[in-house]
């Protein structure tokens, strides 16, 4: 049976590299590969009987890894922001901008602690008849961080090769009623959600993603949303913010005192 073939667009090497027994063809991110070899190191030291400091330096440099990883990630991404809101999806045309917005999009889509919530909690679903899926989701949990990692170049790698059949929107909102983003600042939108559950997950993506209160990005597999590129009104403003809101788990970030109370009298939400 052929490895399966990955390919992630930012940085790193087309020399094959092997992990965990598969061999991963074409980008391969030097990060990534780092990750997973200081996950190894990591299991020799926690599975040892080290001193309590030895664990606390382990948990430290792990954190520390990967939050320095995305924050060179949001760090390329404000220039583009920035250009997004002054030139519009012109912005885009540019490779490089739109491989660094799809690798941005990509990780806060994986990133968050709802996805892992879900994603584990599914995960020991599928695996509850197997005599050993305790062992093997705690393996999950214990490496959730690289994970994710791992995940999010992928989301955004698949992004941005289907960067020319998906629908890319701007949304200017000209209402009184601001987006708000939260704990979960990019979510999926697309109506086969409402469809899905633990054992029947989503299969289609129309990402929403709000960047500031008058102003949101989508990348959209389906066509359903293409009417917003000329308004949007103040139903769909509150919609949007309401399925942000209720990703987030109640972390909600919004411009006016106004929005957070009428996010939290509808569905209990804490600013």
């Amino acid at each position: 049976m052929k490895s399966p073939r990955r390919y992630a667009p930012v940085g790193g090497s087309l020399a094959p590299v092997r992990v965990a027994g598969f061999r991963w063809n074409g980008w391969q991110p030097s990060a990534v590969y780092a990750f997973i070899r200081l996950s190894q190191v990591w299991g020799h030291i926690s599975d040892s009987d080290q001193p309590k400091d030895i664990s606390d330096i382990e948990e430290v440099i792990r954190c520390n890894s990967l939050e320095n990883k995305y924050a060179v990630i949001e760090r390329e991404f404000y220039p583009v922001l920035e250009l997004i809101k002054s030139q519009g999806l012109s912005a885009l045309d540019s490779t490089k901008n739109m491989i660094i917005l799809c690798s941005y999009v990509g990780h806060q889509v994986t990133r968050t602690k709802s996805f892992k919530d879900r994603s584990i909690k599914a995960i020991r679903q599928d695996m509850q008849n197997f005599r050993e899926s305790e062992g093997y989701v705690h393996l999950l949990e214990r490496n959730w961080w690289v994970i994710s990692y791992i995940l999010g170049t992928n989301v955004g790698a698949g992004l941005f090769l289907s960067r020319d059949s998906y629908h890319h929107i701007l949304i200017k909102n000209n209402t009184k009623k601001p987006f708000v983003t939260g704990g979960h600042p990019v979510v999926n939108v697309h109506e086969c959600v409402s469809r899905s559950d633990l054992d029947n997950p989503p299969k289609h993506m129309d990402l929403w993603f709000p960047i500031g209160p008058d102003l949101a990005y989508m990348v959209n597999e389906s066509s359903n949303y293409d009417h917003l590129k000329l308004s949007i009104d103040e139903q769909e403003v509150g919609k949007f913010n309401e399925t942000v809101a209720r990703q987030s788990e109640g972390w909600v970030i919004g411009s006016t005192s106004e929005i957070i109370e009428e996010i939290r009298s509808r569905i209990g939400a804490t600013a």
